[in-house]
């Protein structure tokens, strides 16, 4: 049989593949679009909780960072601020948890600020306590969480309950190397996450030179105030050439998923601090990761984690979870 037979037989199936796919990519696409927020359009409860909940995280880390910067993050304050105003005057539920952790953070931004007799701005302090007056519903106030090292991993070898509340994502390392045996253990607990059909797709990544980190973290946004303290740098790919049909498309991201909590769990019990830092980046700054590393073209980032030894004293945020109840449907 000659080379053009064969290319003649190929080409309706390639071409019915590409058609399958495209179909179910655009499916995904269109729904992500109309159900997600990200055309800000905030005509739901849930999409509006999305973006209180976002800007509320991103005050409550600069909280904790390991060198908090007075003043910090103002407009994204206000912006916080004018979300739960425009919650109310929707006529939302103002008892709803994420909306009341919210309230609380603003309510502990200032006694800070107070705290440390530090002036905000006063055009800002103004604007923020004319909202908070329609905003207060008397909510307790929040407060990060402060730990010791030794406090922090009493409960490394207690029953499962207590091992896994015992863990935060933590954003201060202390500048001690960790040892690539430590990392390899760590790796080796997580092997024992389940995968599809035992296929086994997760790659690990792991960056120790400090001006390779950088590099790294310069791509990735959310690493801001305490990036550059990241002892060793995890990055999480999976291989998807192990993937037979368009329907596996999501599992790389579903397998290194459940692989990154095995593996912070595998880390906290080896007395590793870290943070898990996600890869929503652009196209372009995929492909100028690639290049940095030279990722094979088979392999999806998926995510990052930065860790190291804990140091002396830190804060993590409080980054309250939902009531079980109200996110489980029984039939």
């Amino acid at each position: 049989m000659t080379i053009t037979t064969n290319l003649k037989r190929l080409l309706p199936k390639r071409l019915k593949i590409y058609t399958k796919a495209s179909a179910i990519l655009i499916h995904d696409a269109v729904h992500f679009i109309e159900n997600s927020n990200i055309l800000q359009k905030f005509n739901t409860e849930d999409k509006l909780l999305g973006k209180i909940n976002l800007y509320y995280h991103v005050v409550e880390k600069g909280l904790t960072m390991p060198e908090t910067r007075f003043g910090f993050g103002q407009e994204t304050v206000l912006l916080l601020a004018s979300m739960c105003t425009l919650y109310i005057e929707k006529g939302y539920n103002i008892k709803n948890e994420i909306y009341q952790h919210a309230v609380s953070i603003l309510l502990e931004y200032q006694e800070f600020h107070k705290f440390n007799d530090y002036k905000l701005d006063k055009n800002f302090e103004n604007e923020l306590s004319q909202k908070l007056q329609v905003l207060d519903i008397n909510v307790i106030n929040s407060k990060q969480l402060e730990f010791t090292a030794a406090n922090y991993f009493k409960d490394v070898e207690s029953n499962f309950s207590d091992f896994s509340n015992s863990r935060y994502s933590v954003r201060n390392y202390a500048p001690e190397e960790i040892d690539s045996d430590t990392l390899i253990a760590c790796i080796k607990l997580a092997q024992k996450t389940p995968s599809s059909c035992n296929r086994q797709p997760n790659r690990v990544k792991i960056i120790n030179d400090k001006e390779t980190i950088k590099q790294v973290l310069k791509l990735q946004y959310g690493n801001r105030g305490f990036g550059h303290l990241t002892s060793s740098l995890i990055i999480l790919t999976s291989d998807i050439s192990v993937w037979q049909g368009v329907n596996d498309r999501q599992q790389s991201h579903f397998n290194s998923g459940m692989f990154a909590m095995s593996l912070l769990y595998a880390l906290h019990f080896e007395k590793i601090v870290a943070c898990p830092l996600n890869w929503s980046a652009s196209v372009k700054a995929t492909k100028k990761l690639r290049a940095l590393l030279n990722i094979p073209k088979n392999e999806l980032v998926t995510l990052m984690i930065s860790c190291g030894r804990a140091p002396d004293n830190f804060k993590v945020a409080m980054s309250p979870r939902l009531d079980p109840n109200s996110i489980t449907t029984f039939y």
